[in-house]
């Protein structure tokens, strides 16, 4: 199968969690079914390496020689699919009266903590309908900076009052 395919996999947060600043590593996830999205057949007991944050190779076990200095993680009986999206959510939704007036100078710290949320339950890529613009516009830019992990936001602008 070819790579593109898999490069827009989020495929770590499979394991509890979101591996974030460790693009350097050598990973290599084994024993996984693998499910590319496209309608292809899944790929039962296979293996992923990953250098330098992106996906190198993909197939069955028997056919993925893992280098040494790959650090393997054994995910039998899980499965990795490509990042999921959410087209329509309020990364600052719910928000009090208290807390709004607690927190007015820092509403994309909010913003940011629900975009890692998302991106711990899979969404890589979410689509914010409305929202305090400022503050989705900031988030967002950090989190392209690499400065704070998050899915990727795309956004609508304003709401009423913001």
């Amino acid at each position: 199968m070819k790579k593109s395919i898999f490069q827009a996999w989020l495929i770590l947060l499979m394991f509890n969690g979101v591996v974030y600043g460790e693009s350097k590593d050598r990973l290599a996830i084994t024993g996984a079914t693998i499910i590319d999205g496209t309608g292809n057949r899944p790929i039962s007991n296979g293996t992923i390496l990953i250098e330098d944050g992106k996906i190198t190779s993909v197939g069955k076990n028997r056919d993925i020689t893992i280098p040494d200095n790959y650090k393997k993680i054994q995910a039998r009986g899980k499965f990795l699919i490509p990042g999921l999206m959410d087209a329509n959510l309020h990364l600052f939704l719910n928000i009090d009266l208290e807390t709004l007036i607690k927190h007015e100078d820092r509403y994309h710290e909010i913003v940011i903590e629900a975009a890692q949320i998302a991106l711990k339950t899979g969404q890589t890529t979410v689509f914010d309908t409305w929202g305090p613009r400022s503050a989705l516009v900031k988030a967002r830019d950090m989190i392209n900076a690499g400065e704070v992990p998050g899915s990727r936001i795309y956004l609508a602008g304003n709401i009423i009052g913001f």
